[in-house]
């Protein structure tokens, strides 16, 4: 097999491969302009896209920083909901505690025993007790009933506070106060 044209055929065949070769580079270099385009639109559309990504980095920067800030404040606001909470069960915990004394006993000690109530001096056979209810809970007493019971139906009460009958035969009623 022979691969170069015989002498007389050498000059045609040559000016068919120039031809040849001038239409490949041709084609090459419209391939190359082509691509050359192309690849300008595709940096165009890349640096669009790096733009675009860029801002939505920024919008999320902004919106992690928002939401730290919110939590920020919602640690804070759930700090004081948590102290005024706990400041309301400690209110809730505090309550007044009477005890309610005779002749310097507590009545509500079963173990104490109280005077007995003894002849009041230049009163004849009328006898007194003194009898007192103190506050020694960390809640003063605002508000409250004050009841005497008197089986007779002879006992009377002198108090500092304002008094009524609260039902003959049965006692006093009296509001407690401060």
């Amino acid at each position: 097999m022979k691969f170069t044209p015989n002498p007389e055929r050498r000059q045609a065949h040559e000016y068919w491969l120039t031809w040849i070769i001038t239409i490949i580079i041709g084609v090459e270099l419209v391939f190359a302009i082509t691509g050359f385009v192309e690849g300008r639109e595709q940096l165009q559309a890349l640096k669009n896209q790096a733009r675009d990504l860029e801002t939505l980095n920024n919008t999320l920067q902004d919106s992690i920083r928002q939401t730290h800030d919110m939590a920020d404040v919602l640690a804070k606001q759930s700090a004081i909901l948590n102290e005024q909470e706990e400041g309301r069960l400690a209110s809730l915990r505090r309550r007044p505690d009477l005890l309610i004394l005779s002749g310097g006993a507590d009545l509500m000690n079963h173990s104490q025993l109280p005077k007995p109530c003894l002849p009041l001096k230049g009163r004849g056979d009328i006898a007194g007790c003194s009898i007192s209810i103190v506050n020694r809970g960390d809640l003063p007493l605002t508000h409250g009933i004050l009841r005497v019971w008197d089986s007779t139906g002879s006992a009377s009460l002198s108090s500092n506070i304002p008094a009524t009958d609260y039902s003959r035969g049965t006692g006093l009623r009296a509001a407690a106060s401060k």
